[in-house]
């Protein structure tokens, strides 16, 4: 770091990856646990509350002092330290990375929430170790019998499963052997008891014993969200949650109809790509921490659609480079063998590739402490391709420039480019060219 770099972080203030110590002390060390327990962070010593570079007058001391306080941190974390030297005295920056492991501080875990560093309950707890992948939800052992499974739902993987993977039912083995093959029943003392998996996908009604794992869906009239136009809590198997949730966002996806230039062939369209809506629904529920006491829940907006699922990214995966690294590893296998999943560690590829084909579409996804949100937004109304957009599109077969198309329709020429700009947004026409030179054209897709 240079001291231009510490201006602008001295500039900016303390955040929920950056914080200011005057010295090195125990609110400190709290700050570099909290750190590793979140999205990684810098701690920055030398700078007083009001944010006046101050410095420390011994950088060896105050680190040395560093390293003797870090070590009561379990498990031990990696640090990058660098010296600063600013003006007559120096600045210590301590970089701390996200870890892959829970630490804590005096046998006090830490999570960054805003500025500040909140310690962890144990509900809490239990939810960062199953973000840690340290314990596995759908493998833990329920209360559930072998005796209260759906027998019509055992008999529905079976079909489902050799339509999707041309795999057939056992036929030899009874109900609970059946069970124990697929790994969803466990031997405990003399009988057997369902997992976690085995109560979400072989129990009539699997939220009398899990409350959380539903699927919440609202639909809202704005962003304020202060009317709600529908509301509904799906319940079921996690295969019945899903393909509900399916016919909701399905129902919720307007097709749109595109006149083709040149021809009277029209082209029907979803205004949101359906399989990257699937793809997204199916990490929310495949891969959320069901320790979390959160839904899964599903936001309907004019001009987006939201999937937020409670649960980060596990360490070392991101959006930019997806690994098929499963939080509930059992349940990801399932609904595969269900057909629900194609390709292990390729959804957010797919998803990707959908909304760039869309072109009318772009996806985002937000990372917080403890859930993830992925959100498709429209980028203009492509309902709105309305009897004057398909005259323009027509004449681009003969007419590429905004003055021609001005001249041919009668109308003023800023309008004729914001509708051009309004189509190229969508991916329908390309612009090509600048100034006077500019042409638009019928984008290869459409």
């Amino acid at each position: 770091m240079d001291y231009k770099e510490l201006l602008g972080l001295v500039a900016t203030g303390e955040s929920e990856t950056v914080e200011f110590k005057r010295k090195i002390n125990d609110k400190c060390i709290e700050s570099i646990c909290a750190f590793s327990n979140t999205f990684g962070g810098k701690v920055v010593v030398g700078i007083s509350d009001n944010l006046k570079i101050t410095g420390v007058i011994d950088p060896e001391e105050e680190l040395r002092k560093l390293s003797d306080m870090i070590s009561s941190m379990i498990p031990s974390v990696a640090i990058r330290t660098e010296v600063l030297k600013v003006d007559s005295t120096n600045v210590i920056i301590v970089e701390v990375e996200r870890s892959s492991s829970l630490h804590s501080f005096r046998n006090i875990a830490y999570v960054r929430a805003g500025r500040n560093n909140k310690p962890i309950n144990p509900q809490e707890l239990l939810m960062m170790a199953g973000e840690s992948l340290m314990v596995s939800f759908d493998t833990s052992p329920s209360r559930v019998l072998v005796e209260d499974v759906s027998e019509k739902l055992i008999d529905k993987f079976y079909l489902v499963r050799e339509e999707a993977r041309g795999l057939r039912a056992p036929g030899h083995l009874r109900i609970d052997e059946r069970l124990v093959q697929l790994g969803v029943a466990n031997k405990v003392n003399d009988g057997l008891v369902l997992n976690a998996a085995g109560v979400l996908f072989f129990t009539y009604l699997p939220q009398s014993y899990y409350s959380s794992a539903c699927i919440e869906v609202m639909q809202f009239t704005d962003d304020t969200m202060n009317e709600l136009l529908y509301r509904e809590r799906l319940e079921g198997s996690l295969p019945e949650m899903v393909e509900k949730a399916f016919d909701i966002l399905e129902k919720n996806n307007p097709t749109v109809e595109l006149l083709l230039p040149g021809n009277l062939r029209r082209k029907r369209m979803k205004v949101y790509p359906v399989l990257a809506i699937r793809e997204a629904l199916l990490n929310a529920v495949i891969h959320r921490n069901y320790y979390d006491p959160g839904y899964t829940q599903i936001f309907i907006f004019p001009d987006r659609i939201s999937i937020r699922n409670p649960g980060a990214f596990p360490f070392g995966v991101t959006p930019e480079h997806p690994i098929h690294k499963p939080r509930n590893p059992l349940i990801s296998s399932i609904m595969y063998e269900l057909g629900y999943v194609e390709k292990y560690g390729s959804g957010i590829n797919r998803i990707r590739m959908q909304v760039e084909e869309q072109k009318g579409v772009e996806f985002r996804y937000d990372e917080y402490i403890f859930y993830t949100e992925i959100s498709f937004i429209r980028r203009v109304n492509l309902s709105a391709i309305d009897e004057l957009n398909r005259k323009i599109l027509e004449l681009l077969e003969t007419r590429n420039k905004s003055s021609e198309l001005s001249q041919a329709l009668e109308m003023s020429i800023p309008t004729i480019v914001k509708r051009l700009n309004d189509l190229v947004s969508a991916g329908i026409i390309i612009k090509v060219g600048k100034g006077k030179n500019t042409q638009y054209r019928l984008s290869n897709k459409y």
